[in-house]
C-alpha cells in the first residue's frame, strides 16, 4: 500500500526522515489475527480449558509432521508452553541443520 508524500523533519541533522504513521485500515489488517475473533493461547486456553486440549494435540501433530508453513502458521495464534522447543525447531527446519551440518 502506498502513503501519500509527508514533508520530511528539517530538524533532525543531515538524514531527512520521512516517518509516516500506518492508516488505520492497514493496522486493522495487519494485526487481523489478534482479533477477539480469533482465539489466542494465553488466554482463551485459560477460559476454555477444551481449546488447550485441542491446540496442544494440533501441535503435537504438526510437530510429527514437521510441515515448516504449517508450524509457522500455527504459531501464529500461539503455541502451548511445553511444544514451543519443538514447535520452533521445526518452523526453523533446526532439525535439518543438526542433521546435515555444513562443512
Amino acid at each position: 500500500s502506498s502513503f501519500p508524500p509527508v514533508p520530511a523533519v528539517p530538524s533532525w541533522g543531515l538524514v531527512q526522515a520521512e516517518l509516516r504513521p500506518p492508516s488505520s485500515a492497514w493496522l486493522r489488517g495487519f494485526f487481523r489475527q489478534l482479533s477477539p475473533d480469533h482465539r489466542q493461547v494465553g488466554l482463551d486456553d485459560t477460559i476454555h480449558p477444551w481449546f488447550a486440549e485441542v491446540r496442544r494435540q494440533e501441535g503435537e501433530a504438526l510437530v510429527h509432521a514437521r510441515s515448516v508453513l504449517q508450524c509457522r502458521a500455527y504459531a501464529q495464534l500461539g503455541v502451548p508452553t511445553a511444544l514451543r522447543p519443538a514447535l520452533w525447531a521445526a518452523s526453523l527446519e533446526a532439525h535439518n541443520a543438526v542433521a546435515n551440518p555444513k562443512p
